[in-house]
């Protein structure tokens, strides 16, 4: 996000719960969303990602015969026990090299389930990493 703008969303962000597969050089694990956009999404994980770490990210959408490949950066970390009391923990990320129909695509089923609600803020007790672009 660019300076000024650290807080609020660029795209569409749908509560949805889906399969992510994560691979690290170490290990590969399979989490749950709980909500995406085209531009990332929200991973429930107690694991220690932090900031800026560039992690591979595969998934599928209900409805699509595709399975999304790409890498993700970790933007910010929830941690337990912050103030986001009542919320799992996890990290935000944001996927990088997904192509522009990948995008539309990922867009397009979001609006069908979501029928066009947005969430536009980013969520309590999020830790961010430095804006980078």
């Amino acid at each position: 996000m660019k300076s000024g703008s650290m807080g609020v969303r660029r795209e569409l962000r749908v509560s949805i719960q889906v399969d992510v597969t994560v691979t690290r050089p170490q290990d590969s694990r399979t989490w749950k969303t709980e909500n995406m956009g085209s531009g990332g999404c929200f991973i429930q994980t107690e694991m220690e990602l932090e900031p800026g770490e560039i992690l591979q990210v595969s998934f599928a959408l209900p409805g699509l015969n595709h399975v999304f490949s790409c890498s993700g950066e970790v933007r910010w970390r929830r941690i337990e026990g912050s103030l986001s009391v009542g919320f799992a923990p996890g990290v935000g990320l944001r996927f990088l090299g997904l192509s522009d129909l990948e995008k539309s695509l990922i867009r397009g089923t979001l609006l069908r389930i979501s029928g066009g609600l947005e969430q536009t803020s980013l969520p309590s007790g999020a830790v961010s990493s430095p804006a980078t672009d």
